[in-house]
């Protein structure tokens, strides 16, 4: 009765709207409990090969909290439900296999959470939604529910920055033959890369949010070297830059 009335009074906040589109909107907003809820089940199968957690009734209502606040045009981000699985993970396990909380460990649940929590948070602070948004929101929490056991995984920060270390370096063979002049030129190192994100952005890059991401990523995307890359004559190249942009959005979380 409690997320009824918190959601019938979002709509009545509202005025005039599409019945149809709010109740798309509605059904989809209920999945993504269930695709929550799916991450960290995954998740805990994968590490402690249980789901106590995930069947636990006070976690499913501290998520239900959240989206709820969000509903009522409260800032929640991906790092919220990310406190509150740890705070489970604590109360149920007393162990720490999630990783949340350590700085230099990169792990798939900020990732494919913030892929869900980002899109939903933007789309629920709209005062006119349509249909495109709620088809793309819909399509994003299925996605989610179809999540498999690969998709998890978890590193050292060392090592994703040698990985990310070694793209640069390959791209930067490849990059070489379309830069024009020195303000086009590619990052040959992490910092660099690092450094002019931040620039750009004008914050660290550890401090972007949903937003700041999708507007590096922009800015990345139509870099003149990358463009000329993308419609150069070599098909290797221009597979190489898609594959590369693609794991530059898998980082940025977008």
């Amino acid at each position: 009765m409690k997320k009824l009335k918190t959601y019938q009074s979002f709509l009545e906040k509202k005025g005039p709207y599409d019945e149809d589109l709010e109740f798309e909107f509605l059904a989809n907003v209920g999945k993504m409990k269930e695709a929550v809820v799916k991450v960290v089940e995954m998740h805990e199968k994968h590490y402690y090969n249980d789901t106590k957690m995930s069947s636990n009734s006070d976690f499913k209502q501290a998520i239900s909290d959240l989206i709820d606040s969000s509903m009522t045009k409260k800032d929640i981000y991906t790092e919220d439900y990310l406190r509150v699985i740890k705070m489970f993970e604590d109360r149920i396990y007393t162990k720490n296999l999630f990783h949340l909380n350590d700085e230099e460990w990169d792990e798939s649940i900020f990732g494919i959470l913030d892929d869900l929590v980002g899109p939903f948070s933007d789309l629920a602070s709209k005062k006119n939604k349509n249909d495109d948004d709620i088809r793309r929101f819909g399509e994003d929490v299925d996605h989610i529910l179809g999540m498999k056991d690969d998709w998890i995984y978890q590193q050292s920060m060392d090592e994703t920055r040698e990985e990310m270390s070694k793209s640069l370096d390959e791209l930067g063979e490849i990059g070489a033959d379309f830069v024009k002049n020195e303000e086009d030129g590619i990052w040959e190192t992490e910092e660099e890369f690092d450094k002019d994100m931040s620039d750009y952005i004008g914050k660290p890059i550890e401090e972007f949010d949903y937003s700041d991401r999708l507007q590096a990523y922009k800015y990345i995307e139509n870099k003149p070297w990358v463009k000329s890359a993308l419609s150069g004559s070599n098909q290797s190249d221009k597979e190489y830059i898609k594959d590369w942009l693609k794991q530059i959005k898998d980082n940025f979380g977008i």
